[in-house]
């Protein structure tokens, strides 16, 4: 339990690159998890039976990898962004010098069951006009946007 309560980000500042990721536990779970309850499906009969296989393999083939490949990496000069569903990623790699403007936005949109929830995205304004959105979804980019907000507003 305590693992639990022990935070799920890990920040490096080597002085030059600060990087963020999980914890190396998180993906790990993720995989035990999703293979425990694919074992369990497989060894009851029900109605969750299907439910159970079909949860922890996607739990473990697509969430586990997800986590343990989700990576930020923040410079004096820039920031590379590594995240999202295997295979359909959200990647940035933008200079501060390319940067015009950069905000933090909330946009509602509907979740599951079509009940309104709040997305944030990092909207960046490039000095050639181009906006890149990169969505805030999960605690590395949520700790990530902070270093890259300030290293960014430092650069001003």
């Amino acid at each position: 339990m305590l693992i639990l309560l022990a935070g799920c980000v890990s920040r490096h500042d080597d002085g030059t690159v600060v990087s963020f990721r999980y914890e190396f536990w998180v993906p790990l779970l993720e995989f035990v998890g999703g293979g425990a309850a694919v074992l369990a499906g497989l060894a009851i009969t029900g109605r969750m039976r299907w439910a159970l296989i079909i949860g922890g393999f996607v739990c473990a083939v697509g969430f586990a990898p997800t986590a343990a490949l989700t990576r930020v990496w923040v410079t004096t000069d820039g920031f590379v962004v590594r995240n999202g569903i295997w295979g359909m990623t959200a990647n940035a790699d933008l200079q501060f010098d390319d940067i015009a403007s950069m905000r933090e936005i909330t946009k509602q949109v509907l979740g599951s069951r079509a009940q309104p929830r709040d997305q944030l995205n990092l909207s960046v304004q490039l000095v050639n006009g181009e906006t890149v959105q990169i969505p805030v979804a999960n605690d590395v980019l949520r700790e990530a946007s902070k270093e890259i907000s300030s290293r960014f507003a430092a650069q001003r």
